[in-house]
């Protein structure tokens, strides 16, 4: 839990930003630092952006009055805006390369990824099942439109010009960025564009969030439809990954797993056809040439 401010609810939620000294700061400090708490709480590898656990904490706990949620709100938008564009700036690595070229060459033929990045997209990947959401759309909690990432990025950009001088820390894999500044007083955050009232949030899935119904019953359909399932990459610590492996299991269809180190398939005891514990990258690009042949 959050510690409580008894005066937050009359003084809104500016003023307990604005105030340069004392309690204000303090509370700003803790705030940030539950902030770095909800981000480590990945249940999956560092590379996954789905995590980005402080919305869980802005849009969803109940504990929070609406003053404090929109102090949250305001720290992670601020925060997003100025990791955005190295977020971005990423580009897909020779694992996303693989398995591109092993779906294009037949040899796989559905790809459910937890990841919210787009990267196998961008890699040439041509079924892609987004099982947490996409970072690059917003969509709105009143109304239920969304937006491009990128579009209400500039829109951020123009309400805050200013902030796009201010220092960086430290940028993470999720688009978060660790600023140089503990006064937020004066970021102006947009709201939504077809309502022109509601507040926005990334398209995906945050912890303790549930998957759309409708996504759930498709990831469930290819996997009961499979022949095989192989983990790449995944500790499959989240429920909504390793349900669909102990799916696979209860049909008696091959699971592998390609991931360093123990998963929760290993507490769980999963029977495992293939086990490889080796970087993803390297092995990847190994059985797409031995499959695929050399490009």
């Amino acid at each position: 839990r959050l510690p409580q401010r008894k005066t937050l609810r009359e003084r809104g939620a500016h003023a307990a930003w604005v105030r340069a000294g004392g309690a204000a700061q303090k509370q700003c400090r803790e705030d940030e630092q539950h902030l770095q708490r909800a981000f480590r709480l990945r249940l999956t590898h560092p590379h996954r952006a789905d995590a980005l656990e402080c919305l869980s904490v802005t849009e969803g706990v109940e504990h929070l009055n609406e003053g404090r949620r929109e102090a949250l709100r305001i720290l992670y938008r601020a925060r997003s805006m100025l990791g955005w564009r190295p977020f971005t700036a990423a580009r897909p690595n020779r694992a996303h390369r693989s398995l591109a070229r092993l779906q294009a060459h037949g040899a796989l033929d559905e790809l459910i990824t937890q990841n919210v990045d787009g990267l196998h997209q961008r890699a040439g990947s041509r079924s892609v099942l987004d099982l947490h959401g996409r970072m690059d759309a917003v969509r709105c909690l009143a109304c239920g439109a969304h937006e491009a990432r990128a579009a209400f990025q500039a829109r951020l950009e123009r309400a805050n010009p200013h902030w796009v001088e201010v220092g960086v820390i430290e940028l993470r894999a999720d688009s978060d960025a660790q600023l140089s500044t503990a006064d937020f007083s004066d970021f102006v955050v947009p709201s939504c564009g077809a309502c022109g009232g509601g507040p926005v949030k990334p398209d995906v899935v945050f912890f303790g969030g549930a998957i759309e119904p409708r996504v759930v019953a498709l990831a469930a359909e290819l996997v009961e439809a499979c022949d095989a399932l192989l983990v790449v990459g995944s500790t499959c610590s989240t429920y909504s990954a390793f349900r669909l492996v102990q799916r696979a299991v209860a049909r008696a269809v091959p699971v592998g797993l390609l991931s360093l180190g123990p998963t929760r398939m290993h507490r769980a005891g999963t029977p495992l056809a293939l086990e490889t514990d080796v970087a993803c990258g390297p092995a990847l690009e190994h059985f797409a040439e031995r499959l695929c042949g050399t490009p």
